[in-house]
């Protein structure tokens, strides 16, 4: 049955509608004594949330799995610590005894996997599973025997142990050890200075060299240099979360320096040609007929070259994946800068009520895991009232998605500033730029999607690229990966530029600025993200013009990813634009007719409000550049002042943040009286008159907005209105 529910979506479903899930605890319950059922239960169930998602793990924790999995992890614990005792060596083992331990391991794997997909549900199975009394000591343990094991290898004159642990089972250990403290305080800041035993295995992961012995297949290398990653994920959750009492931290110094050069090793990598492969694996399987489908033989036959090739790839891509999110968060604050600490670290109920870093480790492994399923909270289930946000009654999503993204938001801290030379930016914008670029198969339609005509001009107008055909498709979980890769990369990016902008603005010394030391690759860069972003705006006008939508109305998943990776690479655009315009010549950047056009048809035509909001924002940087044309300036000017216009009707559509980005931009582009467009585009083209007519417009939003529920939007549109009443009173004066 394990093999069974993996075939395919109808038959875990077949078997789901059988209420598998209760017959699964229940066998864990009354045969909690048969090893060999709990291998084969576990397992079921390991394959039904690795498969299943969301739904089945919330299913699994509402029916109670937590419970005898509490019991089975302390029996694994109390299991192990009498082999490990007991001593002795591999080749000392009776055969009953090598099957046992076997057995005790594979539990150990299916119920961490298990437990691992229970917490990044949600943050309510979050809790539940930290509340589990010996999850931390049997995922340490078992890190623990394996780098004793690592070590052992690695030693010639070593005898190698009896409590053997395969690489899979060391690296689910840690990436549940990372799901676990990657939202939660209390434990990390447990594991940094009261328990700090149980992660002195990850510390000696990440000291050990790259280069494995010899002894190592190539799935425990792969598995080998994933798990260094994951390390190095704990150990930044841990940093991350200890903050004032971070430097307190043993491993840190040794952290801080090799962290960086670990994860940029781990991005060289060709994506294209592992796509390739993909796609090629992936049509050499041969379409298993149904009646090939049944236990026997879906028990005994083993997977195939091809197959072994395409998990081989998952591992790579799952490896850089993690390491682009790990450099991403890193890229954000190498200069010392944090952004909000309050936000970003955001401890539990118990903690709040706590110093900063009072430790209190009696709630340790003290709260029952039956009782928290009985007491759910409501965080979860709780459904936001809607508020007004749009103007005149009409409603926005994502309205502070522009406002926390924007780079010009920031303030300023005392942070001690580092020259971007003195870190891996220069060398990290080429691997980034690379994994940013979108393979050919992320624009391959499953549905045969025609490319069509381009309505949406760009500035590489897609009738004029070659159209090679795409041999093979990948499968989905590789495509999600590469997309998740393309995305995480181009975020990267983005929060490179916002550090980079930071550093420029507080740096005294033009010579050793970054920008203008690394122009040319700064430059090709700006060229890919637009020829990213160009792309696909014509697929998403494809789409809409399609129509192609999910049986329940949503977006597919490939348009999803799409949409997701255009406003990420729009972002980075206007990032990019906003750095390069303050320190060289705009004459440098080849801006075009058709860039311009193209955003201006995003504003207009998207039914995203986040993308609408970054083209204008984007646009806005275009009007106000050095040396635009009256003529660019005034088509800009009146996309900003149209958008007003429709916001002051009766009725209208407009969305808040459109509107007030529209307001901001307007502040933005004509502050400065001087400029040669003033005069015939914001003074003759009457645009005060339409700001003074927007006044009461916005003071109507401002009384409608809630402070309660939408407190930023709020003190957004506050800020809006007090800068509109100054910017009229100023303008009039040079009418």
């Amino acid at each position: 049955m394990s093999n069974l529910v993996l075939s395919s979506a109808s038959t875990r479903q077949l078997f789901l509608s059988k209420n598998l899930v209760r017959l699964l605890i229940d066998r864990l319950i009354e045969d909690a004594d048969q090893e060999d059922v709990l291998v084969e239960a576990t397992g079921v169930a390991r394959n039904l949330v690795i498969e299943g998602g969301r739904d089945v793990c919330g299913e699994m924790a509402n029916k109670g799995i937590l419970q005898p999995l509490n019991t089975l992890i302390s029996k694994l614990v109390t299991s192990m610590d009498s082999f490990q005792a007991a001593g002795g060596t591999d080749a000392q083992n009776t055969p009953a005894q090598s099957l046992n331990w076997s057995r005790w391991v594979l539990i150990s794997e299916n119920v961490i996997i298990i437990l691992w997909s229970l917490a990044e549900t949600s943050s309510k199975w979050l809790d539940s599973v930290i509340a589990l009394q010996d999850i931390i000591p049997l995922l340490s343990n078992i890190l623990r025997l394996f780098t004793d094991q690592l070590q052992a290898k690695r030693s010639p004159k070593s005898t190698p142990s009896r409590c053997l642990i395969p690489s899979s089972c060391a690296l689910a250990s840690g990436q549940c050890l990372y799901a676990l403290t990657e939202d939660h305080v209390k434990l990390s800041k447990q594991l940094a200075f009261s328990n700090q035993e149980s992660i002195q295995p990850l510390i000696t992961l990440f000291s050990c060299p790259d280069q494995p012995s010899e002894q190592f297949s190539s799935e425990d290398i792969e598995n080998l240099e994933l798990l260094k990653v994951v390390t190095i994920g704990v150990l930044r959750n841990i940093i991350l979360h200890t903050r004032k009492r971070a430097e307190e931290l043993s491993f840190k110094p040794a952290y801080d320096e090799k962290m960086p050069h670990i994860l940029i090793a781990k991005l060289q990598v060709d994506l294209g040609q592992l796509a390739v492969a993909a796609a090629e694996a992936h049509n050499s399987i041969p379409i298993a007929p149904l009646s090939d489908l049944n236990l026997t033989k879906a028990s005994i036959q083993g997977p195939s070259s091809a197959e072994l090739k395409l998990e081989s790839i998952e591992r790579r891509l799952t490896l850089v994946q993690l390491a682009l999110e790990l450099v991403g968060e890193w890229c954000a604050s190498a200069d010392g800068f944090d952004e909000d600490e309050d936000n970003c670290v955001v401890a539990s109920d118990s903690d709040q009520a706590s110093e900063d870093d009072e430790m209190d480790d009696s709630d340790n492994g003290s709260q029952n895991p039956e009782q928290k399923q009985d007491s759910q909270s409501e965080n979860e289930d709780i459904d936001m009232e809607e508020i007004p946000s749009k103007v005149n009654g009409a409603k926005s999503d994502d309205h502070l998605t522009e406002t926390n993204n924007n780079a010009m938001d920031i303030e300023e801290t005392g942070a001690s500033i580092q020259s971007p030379q003195t870190t891996s930016f220069s060398h990290l914008l080429s691997h980034l730029n690379n994994l940013a670029k979108p393979t050919p198969h992320f624009y391959q339609s499953r549905d045969s999607e025609t490319m069509g005509r381009n309505v949406i001009p760009t500035a590489t107008n897609t009738e004029d690229m070659s159209s090679n055909p795409i041999s093979g498709t990948v499968p989905d979980l590789i495509n999600e990966l590469l997309s998740g890769i393309h995305l995480r990369a181009t975020d990267a990016l983005n929060n490179m530029m916002i550090t980079i902008e930071r550093l420029e603005g507080a740096s005294v010394d033009s010579e050793n600025k970054f920008v203008s030391t690394n122009q040319e690759a700064l430059c090709k860069v700006w060229k890919s993200c637009w020829s990213t972003t160009s792309e696909l705006a014509h697929h998403a006008h494809l789409s809409r013009k399609g129509k192609q939508k999910a049986p329940n109305g949503t977006l597919l998943s490939q348009q999803c990813h799409r949409e997701q990776l255009l406003i990420s690479a729009l972002t980075c655009f206007w990032s990019l634009t906003r750095v390069l315009m303050g320190d060289i010549s705009s004459s440098a950047l080849p801006f075009t007719p058709h860039q311009t056009q193209s955003l201006i048809e995003i504003v207009r035509t998207s039914e995203n409000e986040t993308l609408r909001a970054r083209a204008l924002t984007t646009l806005t940087c275009f009007a106000r550049r050095p040396r635009v044309s009256v003529e660019e300036n005034t088509i800009i000017g009146d996309v900003l002042i149209d958008i007003i216009s429709k916001a002051n009707a009766a009725a209208s559509d407009i969305p808040i943040s459109l509107f007030i980005g529209a307001l901001d931009g307007l502040f933005d582009v004509y502050a400065d009286e001087t400029k040669e467009y003033d005069g015939p585009v914001f003074r003759q083209r009457g645009f005060l008159d339409t700001l003074k007519a927007a006044l009461p417009t916005l003071q109507a939003i401002v009384k409608m907005i809630d402070k309660r529920k939408d407190p930023a939007l709020r003190q957004q549109a506050e800020e809006v209105q007090s800068n509109l009443a100054a910017f009229i009173e100023y303008r009039k004066s040079f009418i």
